[in-house]
């Protein structure tokens, strides 16, 4: 490796700087906070102040990595990122990072993120960057993936709070093929389109088609399980509540799709393949799936009133819909089912950052916009 140190590095709102003597006061103001929600989420438990003061000392070192956030309308840190576990004999180092809770949910993490990730790849010449997160901060999981990084697995109950801990990676080889051409063959061939029922995907997979898609109804395979194949639990009409039912299916049917596509055969000849797929979460799609030849993108109706769901999907019916054939009050308690597992897919999408849209109304649009995109990948 090339060691460069804490250089001072920019990006459009932020300034990445090393820390400054008198940068305490934001410190404890901005994320240091004592008892704040941060702190569930970090190794080293209020040791701040001597953390800090051992940064500024360790700059004279040109492998010390260690930079202050500086939110560029603040004016002030506003959170850290930094390298550690350097191993210049295997090319490796792993980054970490935090903010205050008044900055969450704004992309800050994650566009700090990338401009280190550019410097470690480009200026120092690593060649592998890790990250790891506690299983109770998932949305950190989220800025991992945004990043280009691929989740590896899970070290059980391996955090200093006993919880697991989820690593995740990129390599310089990863990295400069999204840099160079990001839409010129892609690592993830394979599309998983998942969603509530009536949301579009099967409509989604058979546009795919044209394009080489081969379309795998996942769904018509969980009928065949639950009509053949009983004791393995994966039943849509168990004796449980809509969400508790999506989740229970959700944890068998990722690591199967896993299986599916790490034997290669899920396309033929090579071809890409289309998942279309109802009871996915997002969690599990992180957690057995993202790290794969894959790629996601959930369908929902989740800015509406069950309400309002149900005039849609009586104004689109048609004899080819098996909804056409229900009740009233069938319709209407499944709307109500539809609305709320649509809401939890787009809480997880946002909290994993994932792509969601919904599809409600203005379908065509919708759909035209995420075939555009699936189809520059290619």
């Amino acid at each position: 490796m090339n060691h460069k140190g804490t250089v001072t590095l920019e990006t459009e709102r932020l300034v990445l700087r090393r820390f400054k003597a008198d940068d305490t006061d934001a410190m404890f103001r901005n994320w240091a906070v004592k008892n704040s929600d941060i702190a569930k989420y970090l190794e080293w438990n209020g040791s701040t102040f001597i953390t800090i003061e051992n940064w500024i000392a360790s700059y004279e070192k040109p492998n010390s990595y260690n930079w202050a956030i500086v939110l560029k309308e603040a004016g002030e840190p506003i959170g850290y990122i930094n390298a550690h576990d350097i191993d210049d004999l295997r090319n490796m180092l792993e980054i970490g990072y935090a903010i205050g809770e008044s900055f969450w949910h704004k992309g800050i993490v994650t566009e700090a993120a990338r401009r280190i990730v550019a410097f470690f790849f480009e200026d120092v010449k690593v060649n592998r960057i890790a990250a790891k997160h506690n299983s109770i901060n998932p949305r950190s999981g989220g800025v991992m993936l945004s990043i280009g990084m691929s989740f590896e697995g899970t070290l059980r109950q391996a955090s200093q709070t006993g919880c697991d801990v989820h690593c995740y990676s990129i390599l310089a080889s990863e990295y400069q093929e999204s840099k160079d051409d990001p839409f010129a063959k892609p690592r993830k061939n394979n599309i998983i389109l998942s969603g509530v029922p009536r949301a579009g995907k099967t409509t989604l997979c058979r546009m795919l088609m044209r394009y080489g898609y081969t379309h795998i109804s996942m769904d018509a395979i969980i009928a065949g399980f639950e009509q053949h194949y009983p004791d393995l639990g994966i039943n849509t009409y168990q004796d449980l509540s809509s969400l508790n039912t999506m989740r229970v299916i959700s944890k068998k049917i990722a690591p199967f799709i896993r299986a599916m596509i790490e034997s290669e055969y899920s396309g033929y000849e090579g071809e890409r393949a289309a998942f279309d797929v109802y009871q996915l979460l997002p969690e599990d799609y992180a957690t057995h799936l993202a790290s794969l030849n894959c790629t996601a993108h959930w369908l929902g109706s989740s800015d509406c009133t069950p309400g309002e769901r149900y005039d849609v999907l009586k104004a689109n019916d048609t004899e080819l819909h098996y909804t056409f054939y229900k009740s009233e009050a069938e319709l209407r308690e499944g709307c109500g089912y539809i609305v709320e597992q649509s809401r939890l897919l787009k809480q997880q999408c946002v909290t994993y950052g994932l792509p969601y849209s919904d599809t409600t109304y203005n379908r065509e649009i919708v759909f035209n916009s995420i075939l555009s995109d699936f189809v520059r990948r290619r």
